[in-house]
């Protein structure tokens, strides 16, 4: 019982370090256009979508974003630090994310 209860704390713990560092604009590596921003109150605003949609990060591992319509995409999050995060799509291509756009262009 107790195992399972740190491992649950742990579980929790990563996941909501994740999310803090989730928080912030994000520009795309190679481009200084803001593709989105993800606030504390688990809303976003995605570039070119309409509205605000929703985020989290769901097996500690996935960011979930569900549009202004209720469309769900999900990301296996590579790595994130607190000044990148790097995704992989369906395709299973990674791509980075960078929380400024200097920092984008830099790479």
């Amino acid at each position: 019982m107790e195992k399972m209860k740190r491992r649950d704390f742990l579980r929790l713990t990563a996941t909501m370090t994740a999310m803090v560092m989730m928080v912030g604009d994000w520009y795309l590596e190679g481009d200084d256009r803001l593709q989105f921003t993800i606030y504390d109150d688990g809303t976003c605003q995605i570039r070119g979508d309409y509205g605000q949609g929703k985020w989290s990060v769901v097996n500690k591992d996935t960011l979930k974003l569900v549009d202004f319509y209720g469309q769900v995409t999900t990301y296996p999050i590579s790595s994130i630090d607190k000044d990148s995060l790097t995704i992989e799509l369906p395709s299973k291509e990674k791509i980075t994310y960078y929380h400024t756009a200097e920092e984008a262009l830099k790479h």
